[in-house]
C-alpha cells in the first residue's frame, strides 16, 4: 500500500516536472497539466486493476477500482466544468462509454467469486 502511494506521488510530481522547470507543492497549473494528471492517474489505476486481475490480488483490484472512481470524479467535477456546448456533450458520452466498457471488461475478466448463488448476494 505504501509503495502504491509513493508511486502515485512520484507520477504526480513527474507530470508537474514536465510542465514546470521547478517542482513546487502549491504551484498553479495549466489546463493541459490538469488534464495530464487525469490521464496519468487513469493509466496508473488501470495498471493496478490489471495487475490485480492478473495476479488474483483482491487488494490491487480494489485499489485500481478506487483509483478509477477518483479519476472519474475528478474528470466529472473538475475537468468538464469548463467545457461548454458540443464538447461537454461529447465528453459525457465518452465518459459514459468508457464506464460501460470498463464495467463489461471487469465483469468478463474478474475471477469467479464462488458459486452463482454467492455471486448474486455479492
Amino acid at each position: 500500500m505504501l509503495a502504491a502511494t509513493f508511486a502515485f506521488w512520484w507520477m504526480t510530481l513527474e507530470v508537474q516536472h514536465w510542465f514546470h522547470a521547478r517542482v513546487e507543492l502549491f504551484q498553479s497549473s495549466t489546463d493541459a497539466e490538469w488534464y495530464a494528471y487525469s490521464v496519468v492517474w487513469l493509466v496508473f489505476a488501470a495498471a493496478l486493476l490489471g495487475t490485480g486481475l492478473w495476479r488474483g490480488s483482491k487488494w490491487l483490484r480494489r485499489a485500481g477500482l478506487l483509483g478509477i472512481a477518483l479519476v472519474i470524479a475528478k474528470v466529472f467535477l473538475s475537468d468538464m466544468a469548463e467545457l461548454e456546448g458540443v464538447l461537454r456533450a461529447l465528453s459525457f458520452l465518452g465518459l459514459g462509454a468508457a464506464l460501460v466498457g470498463l464495467g463489461y471488461a471487469y465483469r468478463r475478466l474478474r475471477p469467479a467469486l464462488g458459486s452463482p448463488s454467492q455471486n448474486i448476494a455479492a
